[in-house]
Parts: structure tokens; sequence; C-alpha cells
């Protein structure tokens, strides 16, 4: 049951409140859902319930950890790259990263998506040896995880194992997609007589509900036959399953949110749906052939979304350099105060720009959502009409004009701590003529621009897409929109059905 101070946003579906009430239960977690239906309003809301000790925010980048006031999953792990076997990275883990480890009560992860299932099992195991709690998944840590399958893929294509293959998706391992049932055979160079030890209903060929003290004796002897602790000698891929009560693997509980709130208009949604799902029809097609005209003239110009970096970079200094623009340039600089590493931890992620330029007329995206201003939020479009006498930009937003002042980013041990180690303060502005479609992830943009012929890769259609508010604000650029452009991973597809 939920804490009896749990207030509900008046929004909740019966999703988010079942998702709350497992958290509350310290049951496993996963959270997904289209783009656009909650899934960072809830994760911030479970972090503010998680209380103090022992809770760690993580993401698998440094900007959406910084959103959350966490680390990215690699740091936290304290394992780098995690070259190596769990073995190995014990053996080389620092003692404060062990007793960071062993003091962990719940781990929230971020963009799951972009972790790749043989990472998580390297934690798995990781996680199980450090905490000394071989039959419990990450050792018995809550886990809290939140993301789309259909958006972001896991970093890099290739598998780290040298066989050359792809990475498996975080759904592809057992150890995720374990519904309860205990997988606690030994290796086929353990005695098979030794059997025995917990009896008959063990036998290669059959199934049977084991009692925990008969999963016990056998979690024991499996121990005394390989000669190494339970996790280093698990394969998760040579296993059998038994139907018990065993803690062996915790489940991980599912959930997906359904109701989107970013997008109103039903069509819309209806296409956004089918491009996710990759099931695009000839309807879906037309009505992005519709989209392939000009957006109403306004002075809020609208955002283009690019899939590469170069292609951002270029069309914002030639914009800002033109002729639509007035007036002197007016340079701002970041204060950064803080200590390493933290401080350049908090630089490489941090939406703010170390120096940022801005011009009468100039075309802006704000970067975080307003305390006071609640149309405005990360993704708002707005334009520069004018300089305070103090220096600060005036900026016309869709929904109100306002002098837009500093903000700081903080980088802090944890969500809750009030102790910050590094911290930038800047305008919550950037450029906003283009940004990549990589950095518009979590934004929503009322006019935009989507460039559809360089896309390369499942889902990145969709999240370019799916980062509009309106039909009436976006547009589709494409010489031609292809079939081959809106595709989605058959093995995303397949897992969604089946949840």
């Amino acid at each position: 049951m939920a804490p009896p101070a749990l207030q509900w946003c008046p929004d909740w579906t019966p999703e988010h409140r079942r998702a709350i009430d497992l958290f509350a239960d310290k049951r496993n977690l996963f959270v997904t859902g289209s783009a656009g239906t909650g899934k960072t309003l809830l994760l911030n809301h479970l972090i503010s319930l998680a209380g103090t000790v022992g809770v760690h925010c993580t993401a698998l980048t440094g900007l959406a950890a910084l959103n959350i006031r966490g680390t990215t999953l690699h740091k936290f792990a304290g394992c780098g790259l995690a070259r190596g076997d769990a073995d190995y990275l014990f053996r080389n883990m620092s003692y404060c990263t062990k007793g960071r480890w062993r003091s962990a009560r719940v781990l929230f992860i971020d963009e799951v998506s972009m972790l790749d299932a043989d990472f998580f099992e390297k934690l798995d195991r990781l996680a199980r040896r450090v905490r000394m709690s071989p039959h419990e998944l990450f050792g018995g840590i809550q886990l809290v995880m939140v993301g789309d399958f259909f958006q972001l893929p896991p970093v890099g294509q290739v598998a780290m194992d040298g066989s050359g293959g792809q990475k498996r998706m975080l759904f592809e391992s057992p150890a995720f997609r374990d519904d309860g049932v205990c997988k606690i055979l030994p290796h086929e160079d353990c005695a098979p007589d030794n059997l025995a030890l917990v009896g008959d209903p063990l036998h290669r060929d059959r199934k049977a509900d084991l009692k925990p003290v008969t999963v016990r004796m056998l979690l024991a002897a499996i121990n005394a036959w390989c000669l190494k602790p339970f996790e280093e000698t698990t394969n998760y891929h040579h296993f059998i399953d038994y139907h018990g009560q065993a803690p062996c693997m915790e489940a991980i509980e599912m959930v997906k949110l359904t109701k989107v709130f970013r997008q109103k208009e039903p069509e819309l949604v209806g296409l956004l749906e089918a491009v996710r799902l990759g099931r695009v029809e000839r309807r879906h097609l037309d009505v992005l052939d519709a989209l392939q005209r000009p957006l109403d003239a306004d002075d809020i110009r609208p955002t283009k979304l690019y899939p590469l970096n170069s292609m951002v970079d270029a069309e914002n200094a030639r914009r800002l350099a033109g002729e639509e623009c007035s007036g002197p340039p007016v340079t701002y600089e970041a204060l950064d105060a803080g200590k390493q590493p933290d401080l350049k931890y908090l630089i490489k992620n941090c939406p703010a720009a170390e120096i940022l330029v801005l011009r009468v007329g100039a075309q802006v995206i704000h970067t975080v959502n307003h305390p006071s201003h609640p149309d405005v939020v990360n993704g708002s479009r707005g334009v520069v009409t004018g300089f305070t006498p103090d220096g600060l930009p005036r900026v016309k937003y869709a929904a109100c004009s306002m002098d837009v002042v500093t903000h700081r980013w903080d980088h802090c041990p944890s969500p809750h701590s009030t102790a910050v180690t590094a911290s930038r303060t800047q305008l919550p502005l950037r450029l906003g003529w283009s940004i990549s479609i990589h950095r518009s992830q979590g934004m929503s943009i009322d006019f935009l621009e989507v460039f559809l012929d360089k896309i390369f890769g499942d889902g990145m259609a969709y999240v370019a897409l799916s980062r509009s508010t309106s039909l009436a604000g976006l547009r589709v650029h494409s010489s031609h929109v292809l079939l081959e452009r809106l595709t989605a991973n058959p093995a995303v597809v397949a897992f969604d059905e089946s949840m």
C-alpha cells in the first residue's frame, strides 16, 4: 500500500498508481510507455517517496542523470566501461565503491533502454558478490528502471565479448525477464549424482514445486560443487527452470503507461503510435505528406531537428549571424564553481553552454521547467525581443513574455542532498533554430520541423516526431517519406506485445 502521506497528482492514471503502489511495496519495477505518457513525472515522484538513505539516482547519459540530480550508472557502479568479467571488476573495485554498493537500498535507472543485457547481467553478478547476497537480484537492492525501448537503443552496436555480434537489449536478458521462477541448475561439469542431496524433484528432466528449505540446500550444494561463489559460476543461458518460492531472482514488475499527455489530437497520437511500432500504413504516410508544408509565419520560428550535430551547429551559427537578427551580440558566460571531478562531469553534461551569444531576433529554447510559469517548460520555444538595462534577455514565448533570469544547475551526491559539490549558473536558454534529435530527448516542442532524409536507426524518426505537441506546430521535411525510415526493432515490438 502507498504511504499515508502520499498525495496523488490529479492526472495520475491507474497505471501510474499501480507503479507507485508496487514501489511502496518494495518491488523491483520497470516502467515504460510511449513518449509523453508521464514517465519522467512518475520517476521524479518515486524519487521523492524514496527517502534519503541508500537511494541512488542514475541514468545512461549524463544529461538525463543531471535532470534527476543523479549520476551515470557507470559512475555509480564504479567500474568504468565495465571491461572484464564480474570477478575482475570486483578485484579492481575501490573500498569506497564497495561501500556504496553495500549501503544501497534503492537504485533508480533512467533511459534504461540504453542499458544492454550483458552490462545488466554483469552488474547483477557484481552486486550479488559485493553485497554477499548471491540469491537475490542485484544483491537485494530495489530496482526502479524507466525507459522506452522504442526510443534510445543501447550505446554502441557491437557486443564487447569479442564475438562481433550485436549487443543484446536489456529485455533479452533472462535476469530481466524473470517471472519469479527459480533458475538454479549447476553447470554440466558439476557432479550429477550430487542432485540426490536435494532429492528426486531436481532430476534434470523434471520440474517441481520446491520448498524454500530445499532451495537453500540446493544452492549450498551448487556452491560446494562449483568451488566458487554462486554468482561467479552462473551462466544465464544454461539454466533449467524450476518453479518454487526461492528468492534466486526477484520478479521485476512491469508497468506500461498508455495515456499520452503531450499530444491531445487523436490523429497525431495515432500517427506517432504507428511510427513507434513500425506499422505505418498509407493513411499515415498521407498525414506525413500533408505535413510537408510551411508553418504559419510568426515571430517564433520552428526548431529544426537534425540527426547530426554538425548540421545543428552550422544552422545555428548561420542564423545568428544572419539578417533576421539585429543589434550587437550580447555574450553570457557561465559561472562555474566546485571541485573536480564533479565539476568536469557537470560541465560535460549540463544543458547550459559555457558561452551563450544572443541577439535581438535570436530563436531560443528554454531548457528547464519554469517554476512560476507552468506553460514555459523544457523545450518551450521563444524569440529574443530585447534586453533589460541589466542585460537580461527579454523573450517572447507562445504563452507569455518574460525577462529570463539565470538558473543554477547543481551536482549533488544524492537527489535529496543539500550538499552541492559543483554548480553552473547560466541562462536556461539555447539557440533554438536547430537541435539534434538526441538532444531533444524529453522535450515538448511546440513549433518543430523534422528532417527525415538523413534519419538512421530504428526509432529515430519516432523520437523526432514525438517531440511535437500538435499537428499545427509540426512540419516534416523529406524528399520522399520512405517506410524504411519509419522502422521499429522487431524484437522490441515482440517484447512490447508480451507485456
